[in-house]
């Protein structure tokens, strides 16, 4: 940059007319650098236009220790694919966050604001990237959840299902890989129960049809996807998997929940009483009349 000192800087005095990176239509969404311009500049050509560019610190209505250099530093950036200039400026807030959508749109807010909304669309994204997992949609699956990952990188269930998809598929590297991202909000053999959990519900849902036509000589029409019981005992976990993630911002306890998973006769998926043990499966669930309770315990 042609000129730079460092500073502390109102707020007030500035807008935004620009991020520091470079993305494409159909990204997830990205948390970006804003680059700022003087308001009292904004009728100045570009090279006598002060702008205020990152890095920098952005506390309540300060920039601390943010590079001044002339705006013609901006299009620099830009030719050099390392900015982005926006359609319009949008005038700068105190404790507020610039993101950009998959649609390219910035959107921009109060940074608690922000993040909450973000966490809710991730927790939404993470419910669909379920489903399309369960109907065998990998790629959807994968993009919701990749989305869902960069909203809320604390939702560490999006990247269990990642790594669940790279399982069947016998990607061990990039299993691997996942744990690592996900090692920082919960405990690797809570991450690996999870995943076994949602291998487990995938396969339970694959070949129901036929096997509704062999057992029951049925429509394969009828639903047979979960039993009821089954879906309220995940439901309940993840619930309280992302209360307490919410609640806690940190590590779930170990045993909170993965010791269910351990037990033989609580692996068992609570199917439909006509389908066949998965665990076991030259075993029939036709006669089982216990089934475990759903209690979690807090």
């Amino acid at each position: 940059m042609a000129h730079c000192e460092l500073r502390m800087i109102e707020l007030s005095q500035l807008e935004i007319v620009g991020y520091a990176d470079v993305l494409r239509a159909g990204t997830i969404p990205r948390r970006v650098a804003p680059i700022f311009r003087y308001i009292e500049d904004k009728t100045l050509i570009d090279a006598r236009a002060r702008g205020v560019f990152p890095p920098f610190r952005l506390i309540d209505e300060f920039v601390l220790n943010g590079t001044v250099a002339p705006m013609s530093d901006l299009e620099a950036g830009i030719s050099a694919h390392r900015a982005t200039r926006l359609g319009a400026p949008i005038p700068a807030c105190p404790s507020s966050l610039l993101w950009i959508d998959e649609n390219l749109i910035p959107h921009y807010g109060p940074h608690k604001e922000v993040n909450a909304d973000l966490q809710a669309q991730a927790r939404e994204r993470y419910k669909l990237a379920k489903t399309k997992f369960l109907l065998g949609q990998y790629d959807a699956a994968r993009s919701l959840a990749r989305w869902a990952c960069a909203a809320d990188p604390r939702l560490w269930l999006a990247l269990a299902l990642q790594a669940a998809m790279r399982q069947l598929e016998s990607k061990p590297a990039e299993v691997e890989l996942l744990e690592d991202y996900a090692s920082e909000y919960v405990d690797a053999s809570d991450f690996h129960s999870w995943i076994e959990l949602l291998i487990r519900e995938y396969q339970l849902g694959i070949g129901t049809s036929a096997i509704y036509e062999s057992v029951l000589g049925g429509s394969p029409t009828q639903d047979l996807s979960i039993d009821l019981e089954y879906t309220a005992y995940i439901q309940n976990i993840e619930s309280l998997l992302t209360h307490r993630q919410s609640r806690n911002n940190s590590d779930f306890k170990k045993g909170d929940w993965s010791e269910w998973t351990k037990s033989k006769s609580n692996n068992r998926m609570l199917t439909k009483n006509y389908l066949l043990d998965p665990i076991n499966p030259s075993e029939s669930l036709f006669s089982n009349k216990q089934k475990p309770s759903l209690a979690v315990n807090e």
